[in-house]
């Protein structure tokens, strides 16, 4: 992992670092190396970090009660949000989709309503129509037939087709 590369970057680096150090400043005692030590120094330093850090934790807390204050400030926003939630959904989002469902209901119920009227208008006005035009070319018919026979130019029953046969017979 990355701390082994740095571990063996920082040997390479003590290690030309001796090479170039004096032999009055330089020398190897002991069983410990000056990376083992470094190491050791490294790691108290980081353990008395840590403890003085939660030592400063608890004295701040015990002073101004700020992990208490950060609890009660938590619960007030979740309090806050769930009734502000509560709020929105109850006058802003459902009176609209009420109404958004009753207008598409309402206006379901009118094009099934003004479909239905505009089908009977449409089947009644087809009737009305073609019976009015039907009495039209009924009356015309029978006006011509009257206004023939007024001129002579028409019988008033037409001959029969016994009696054509006859003519045709002769």
């Amino acid at each position: 992992g990355i701390g082994q590369v740095r571990r063996a970057n920082f040997r390479e680096a003590s290690q030309i670092d001796a090479k170039m150090a004096t032999p009055e400043t330089f020398s190897e005692t002991g069983s410990e190396t000056m990376y083992e030590k470094a190491l050791a120094k490294l790691q108290s330093t980081r353990a008395s970090l840590t403890d003085y850090a939660v030592e400063l934790d608890k004295s701040a807390d015990a002073k101004t009660g700020y992990k208490a204050k950060y609890a009660d400030g938590k619960d007030y926003v979740l309090a806050t949000y769930e009734k502000t939630k509560t709020q929105v959904n109850e006058y802003a989002v459902e009176p609209t989709t009420t109404y958004a469902t009753e207008t598409y209901a309402y206006v379901g119920d009118k094009f099934v309503s003004t479909k239905d009227y505009t089908y009977e208008t449409y089947d009644s006005a087809k009737t009305y129509t073609y019976d009015t035009t039907l009495s039209l070319v009924e009356n015309a018919k029978a006006m011509t037939e009257k206004m023939m026979l007024a001129m002579g130019s028409r019988k008033e029953a037409p001959e029969t087709v016994a009696a054509e046969a006859e003519v045709m017979e002769a």
